[in-house]
């Protein structure tokens, strides 16, 4: 999950230097509307690729160990403790 949140972040973080970087290439022509087509084509298909991923995700994160049955009562030791 770590890993995961640091490439998240780090894509996120240079997303708008990259956008930026694309549409100053444009030169004269960032006043043609059609010139942006590319990069909101782009934008749309990993939308598209992470909406998809997510089923994959939750596939490979699957836990492989049982999870931990929660106590059912209180022992009166315990309650003495944290009293």
């Amino acid at each position: 999950m770590g890993l995961f949140l640091t490439i998240a972040s780090t894509m996120a973080a240079i997303s708008p230097w990259a956008m930026g970087y694309w549409t100053d290439g444009f030169g004269a022509d960032a006043s043609r509307q059609m010139r942006y087509m590319p990069p909101f084509i782009t934008l749309g298909v990993l939308m598209i690729v992470a909406a998809f991923s997510a089923p994959i995700i939750a596939a490979l994160g699957k836990p492989v160990d049982k999870a931990i049955n929660p106590l059912t009562e209180i022992d009166p030791a315990t309650m003495e403790a944290v009293v």
